[in-house]
């Protein structure tokens, strides 16, 4: 059948389309297929492929498009090639020799000859190419050299197929060699890998998914290898016939006129593979198909010629077909058993991606693709996490979102780098978003475990933010996530209003415009108020006796420092006295300009101490303001360290102040009021630039700009008790004191700025 077929497409088509069409083929098959030396023999020899135009394919699969070295099977194969072709065929007297020495002379390798002695020759050897033959000659020879032939009737094309001299035998079969990267059943194969590339060949031509091989016992004309059930190659060549078939029928019309008999006849495929068995064995489906429609997107995706539409369409269809018949199988599987079972095969899906993915990184490296996992763990999101009527379950549900932010959180950017941008699209992925954020409340487990992952991308940007690293690749980052922060800020902005801190925590002190977009957010359920309305109506809103949703346990991260007990002994008594002297030393951890102080000890500290301030004040019956927090051991605190600390640390700690002045709360009440207080009470000059520095480079940068921030920088420009404007730094040069009063103008808007 297989040599009807193909006499049949060279009178319709003509010989080189069918040389073109194979050797197309075979670069889209798998590895295995590829490099099967009895196939690539039993084409050539039937001038089913072109030596020339093969030769070229084969230089270009040794040379790797320049980029590291070649996986070891394909050098093995490329040296058994030629010692079957240019040296046994040179050795024998048999027809088999004689046809291969019509097929191809040597002249027909010389790029495979060229780039396989620039592998395996020295570089100071003079004559590569007779070194090369030398080695090959002292190579065992291939099984294929004892090979039987035998020939059918004569027809318009050589008809001549090399058959194992086993299966004449009815005796148990001897074991035979294979080449490197082949089980040795694969040697029985040869027939079937060359029939599985003619006819994807043919398919490839109508731009179609090629259909899979007919099984081995079809071509062979008599007593078949009984190949064991669970044998690797057949377990393969089973799962890639019901995947071809799948997907041929999910991306057609049939399946959607009746989904329900396409989908049983598939299932009964599965069953019939024992797919079912066990949870070892899902797995096994997971792996094996996953790693079938992996390869084909990155073959695909590394076509300069084709289209990028045109590939992207087809790895589509591929990965979201593998999407629906897992999760069809799952949901199969799983009905009428306890949630448990579903959860823990959707686990096992999600490390079945993972481990690929990890896999591919390692190996593949610069020639990684993202998109088809991309592809797949957003799928898979959507389907796992499908509100299913039959199983309704906010508990599974939240066990399954959970599964996949935990299976994200193990491959964050930190972890795999490469695949930062695929990752960035996916946790701010509509649905995604929708289904943590839109169908839960702020203070639900979603929302902690969508903190955690924007943190990861945080923790991945921050040296690069700190070092001014922006090359493309940052850049792009960086721009994806201030587009992902712009929705978070309008869509969910009490996300980043409960996890403001520990976000601020991680951004590096030069990053104004990202800090000040996370600070800006606030509650949908209030309503700011006009910022430049006079200090004593501001405290007197109702939302600045509010205090605000903190997520972090400020108690445990100071009980990670060793000076809390002390701390809390002096906000208790105001004694010892000498913890106040000791404190920038605690703070410190080394003496190198930039980096001399802990960063997120400061900034807890001054929460820390602000807290415990604001409910000192409660306790009492007043609101913050300035009077209230003046003369408190929190303020002796603060005061110290506005004038112990050197000028890094004095700018970390006001950089740890200003993070609180966000939307009306107690929060921003009290710490607006201790930063005019040590404003106005500061005994250098210094301090009050460096507290000027602070607020003027926030309300220099972009909008948004706090409410909190506006409201403290308008207080101190406008009211006279802080002689803002007859400070020397401001007047110090007439660029600083035009880009001041350009802020105080465009910060203050409709009211009149030199009142």
């Amino acid at each position: 059948m297989f040599r009807f077929v193909v006499v049949d497409l060279i009178v319709v088509r003509e010989l080189r389309w069918v040389q073109r069409s194979v050797l197309n083929a075979l670069n889209e098959c798998r590895i295995e297929s590829r490099f099967n030396l009895f196939s690539i023999d039993f084409l050539l020899r039937h001038r089913l492929l072109c030596p020339v135009g093969y030769d070229v394919q084969m230089a270009a699969w040794l040379d790797e498009r320049g980029q590291g070295r070649p996986l070891p099977l394909v050098v093995q194969f490329a040296q058994q090639l030629l010692r079957v072709f240019l040296i046994d065929s040179g050795a024998g007297t048999g027809e088999q020799y004689q046809q291969r020495l019509q097929v191809a002379a040597e002249t027909d390798f010389s790029n495979t000859i060229t780039a396989l002695a620039k592998l395996l020759v020295p570089a100071a050897v003079v004559d590569k190419r007779a070194a090369l033959f030398e080695r090959l000659r002292n190579m065992p020879p291939h099984s294929l050299t004892n090979a039987i032939v035998y020939t059918l009737p004569t027809g318009s094309m050589p008809t001549t197929l090399v058959m194992e001299n086993h299966i004449h035998h009815h005796h148990q079969p001897q074991q035979q060699q294979p080449i490197v990267g082949q089980s040795p059943l694969m040697v029985n194969n040869a027939q079937t890998s060359a029939a599985a590339a003619a006819a994807a060949a043919a398919a490839a031509a109508g731009n179609m998914y090629p259909p899979q091989a007919a099984y081995p016992q079809q071509l062979y004309p008599k007593h078949p290898p009984q190949l064991p059930a669970d044998d690797p190659v057949v377990y393969h060549d089973k799962m890639e016939r019901i995947m071809r078939e799948w997907v041929c029928l999910y991306n057609t019309s049939p399946y959607f006129r009746d989904v329900e008999k396409a989908e049983n006849a598939t299932i009964v495929q599965l069953s019939s593979c024992m797919v079912f068995k066990s949870d070892e064995s899902m797995a096994r489906f997971f792996r094996v198909c996953m790693e079938m429609c992996i390869d084909l997107c990155h073959r695909a995706l590394a076509d300069p010629a084709a289209p990028m539409h045109v590939v992207r369409t087809r790895c589509y269809h591929t990965l979201d077909a593998y999407v629906a018949i897992v999760t069809l199988s799952i949901r199969r599987v799983s009905d009428d058993k306890p949630p448990a079972v579903r959860i823990n095969l959707y686990i096992r899906l999600l490390g079945v991606i993972t481990a690929g993915l990890v896999h591919d990184l390692e190996t593949r490296r610069t020639d990684f693709k993202c998109m088809p996992y991309q592809r797949l763990l957003t799928a898979v999101f959507v389907q796992m996490t499908d509100p299913d009527p039959l199983h309704v379950d906010s508990t599974v549900q939240q066990q399954l979102i959970s599964s996949f932010c935990n299976t994200m959180h193990m491959i964050r950017p930190e972890e795999a780098p490469l695949f930062v941008l695929a990752w960035l699209e996916i946790v701010s992925h509509r649905v995604v978003l929708g289904r943590l954020l839109g169908s839960s409340t702020p203070d639900s487990k979603c929302w902690e475990m969508y903190a955690t992952l924007l943190l990861d991308l945080f923790r991945f940007l921050a040296p690069f933010l700190r070092n001014l690293i922006f090359d493309k690749a940052i850049s792009t980052v960086y721009r994806s996530l201030m587009r992902l922060l712009l929705v978070l800020l309008h869509d969910f902005p009490e996300l980043l209003c409960d996890y403001h801190f520990p976000i601020c925590d991680i951004i590096p002190a030069n990053c104004v415009q990202l800090r000040n977009l996370i600070i800006s957010a606030y509650p949908r359920s209030i309503r700011l108020p006009d910022p430049y309305l006079p200090i004593p109506q501001l405290e007197l809103l109702p939302e600045m006796s509010v205090s605000p949703r903190i997520t972090v346990n400020l108690d445990d991260q100071m009980q990670s420092y060793s000076f809390k007990a002390e701390l809390d002994a002096y906000l208790k008594n105001r004694a010892p006295v000498g913890f106040l002297s000791g404190l920038r030393g605690k703070l410190q951890v080394s003496n190198d300009a930039g980096s001399k102080y802990n960063v997120s000890m400061v900034n807890t500290l001054v929460l820390y101490v602000g807290v415990q301030a604001i409910q000192a004040i409660a306790r009492n019956d007043q609101r913050p303001n300035v009077s209230s927090v003046a003369h408190t051991a929190h303020m002796d605190i603060f005061q110290n360290l506005a004038v112990d600390l050197d000028n890094e640390g004095r700018y970390l700690f006001f950089n740890a102040i200003a993070n609180q002045l966000r939307y009306p709360n107690t929060h921003t009440l009290y710490f607006s009021s201790a930063l005019m207080y040590l404003f106005l009470e500061a005994n250098t000059e210094t301090i009050q630039e460096q507290i000027t520095r602070v607020l003027f480079e926030r309300l220099a940068a972009l909008r948004p700009h706090p409410w909190g921030l506006l409201m403290t920088f308008t207080e101190i420009i406008q009211n006279p008790v802080y002689k803002f404007w007859s400070h020397n730094f401001v007047r110090c040069s007439p660029e600083v004191e035009k880009l001041m009063e350009d802020v105080a103008r465009s910060g203050m808007g409709r009211h009149a700025y030199n009142k």
